[in-house]
């Protein structure tokens, strides 16, 4: 019940914009973190096999 009030007082004096950035901010920061950490297993994994393409024998 302290949330609705919580965010019915910030609706009522930030606007709606604001309130509605800040929850989709938080709603995606895990989701970016993510993508973050798939970014750089991809890029290490690619890194690996272009290291194992270009040994020398």
């Amino acid at each position: 019940m302290e949330q609705i009030q919580l965010w019915t007082n910030l609706l009522g004096n930030l606007g709606f914009p604001i309130v509605l950035t800040g929850y989709l901010l938080l709603r995606f920061e895990k989701r970016i973190e993510i993508l973050t950490e798939a970014i750089s297993d991809l890029k290490n994994t690619c890194s690996n096999c272009f290291y194992q393409n270009n040994k020398q024998p």
